[in-house]
Parts: C-alpha cells; sequence; structure tokens
C-alpha cells in the first residue's frame, strides 16, 4: 500500500528526534477490500440448497458409482492371467524373494496366486502375490494328482487380530522379563500346522519336479535366481 511521508512541526526546544513520520492514506481502499473478501468467504461457506430433482439426480450418481466400484472389484479378483495355471513356474518381481522362481499351485478366492518354492529347493515359503507382481513362463509341471489341504486359503494367511488390552498386557509382560537394551519387536514365530503344511505341500512339489523328463535340471532351475545383466533387455527375452 502506497504511503505519504509528510514533515512533522517541531516545537521550540524539542528534541528532535524523529522528524518524519508516515500516515498511511489509502484506509478506504483497505475497507473496501476486506469488505469483499469477508463477502467472498461468506459465498464459499454458505450451503447450497437443492432442490428435489436435483437430489434425486446426486443419489442416482452415487448410486451408479458404487456399483461400478463393486464391480470393478468383482472383475479384478476374478482376472488373472490366463498363463498363470496350477502348475506353471513364475519369477517374482517384488518382496523379499525377488528373482526366485516358484510354482503356482492354485489361485485363490481374492484372486491372489498360492505359490511356493518348493521351500526344500530354493527357501521359498508357501505365500500368497498378486499376478501383476511375477513374470509367468513357458515352463509348466504336471499338477493334476496335487491335493491342496482344505484349510488352505485366504484366511489361513490372516494375521491374528489382537486388541489394544491384549497388546498392553503382551507389553507390560515383555516390559517385566527384558531390559532396556533388549528390542522390542516382536519377531514373527510360525505356528506347528504352518511347518507341517509346507512339509506335506513341498513332497507333493518335489514328487512332481522328480517325474519330470529333466528332473535334476527342472530343480537346478527352481533354485537358480534371475537377474538382468548389461544389455540384457526383458521385453526382448523370451521366458
Amino acid at each position: 500500500m502506497a504511503r505519504k511521508v509528510i514533515a512533522r512541526k517541531v516545537r521550540r526546544g524539542a528534541p528532535r528526534k524523529n522528524v518524519l513520520s508516515v500516515r498511511p492514506f489509502g484506509r478506504k481502499l483497505d475497507a473496501k477490500i476486506k469488505k469483499a473478501t469477508n463477502k467472498q468467504e461468506k459465498v464459499r461457506s454458505a450451503k447450497v440448497a437443492l432442490t428435489d430433482e436435483e437430489k434425486k439426480l446426486l443419489q442416482k450418481t452415487l448410486t451408479d458409482l458404487q456399483k461400478e466400484q463393486q464391480q470393478q472389484e468383482a472383475t479384478a479378483k476374478s482376472s488373472k492371467k490366463s498363463a498363470v495355471q496350477p502348475g506353471r513356474v513364475v519369477i517374482l518381481l517384488t518382496g523379499p524373494y525377488r528373482g526366485r522362481h516358484a510354482v503356482v499351485l492354485k489361485q485363490l478366492e481374492s484372486g491372489l496366486l498360492l505359490i511356493t518354492g518348493p521351500h526344500v529347493i530354493n527357501g521359498l515359503p508357501l505365500r500368497r502375490v498378486h499376478h501383476k507382481f511375477v513374470i509367468t513362463t513357458s515352463t509348466q509341471l504336471d499338477l493334476s494328482k496335487f491335493k491342496l489341504p482344505e484349510h488352505v486359503h485366504d484366511k489361513y494367511f490372516a494375521k491374528p487380530v489382537v486388541t489394544a488390552a491384549t497388546r498392553k498386557a503382551q507389553q507390560a509382560e515383555a516390559d517385566q522379563n527384558q531390559s532396556i537394551f533388549t528390542p522390542r519387536k516382536q519377531e514373527y514365530v510360525l505356528t506347528e500346522q504352518r511347518k507341517q503344511d509346507q512339509i506335506a505341500i513341498d513332497k507333493q512339489v518335489l514328487a512332481v519336479v522328480k517325474a519330470h523328463p529333466e528332473g535334476r535340471l527342472m530343480s537346478q532351475y527352481l533354485a537358480s535366481h534371475f537377474f538382468l545383466k548389461n544389455r540384457q533387455y526383458p521385453h526382448k527375452m523370451i521366458f
């Protein structure tokens, strides 16, 4: 804002401290700007009154969007790559086991792929993975005689729900038994049921690998890690 500098009269005998003073002359302009700003804020914060027809149209639009979202979720659950069938060998692209080979056992109801290394060959345990994070290879194993336990499904991999009271009690017990230098983070411990299921599944998959015409090479192939070297382009490769 522009300011006008005027001279102030100085009395005789008074000390000469600040001879010049600054006085704004745009107060009316400031008041108009403030009034216009307040008016805009009131208009923005005011609630818009909708008619009955507009409310019905808005409700219909929201309902259509919800139905479309549900259809997309259902399609995402049921969709998968046409080549990813039980017995297909895939390469993991993400996670702690990226670059390892795995055998697809089944597609679960959630749309995720149930895979295993097997654990005996390459250390990859029974786990779920999205088909977007794997590379499908042309290698296929015959799992026609493979039988997956009925209790192995999506809920089988769900983590146990821990309430706040249980967590507090566990923390208090850990504080009593541990010192301040001991890390409080609890490591995940496999259950006996999970271990037995892993052994049973690996036993069936190993039998299939050994029955393959090139069983020894197949074991070495599953145990190998996938990585790229210089001047190797994945989009030009045939897996």
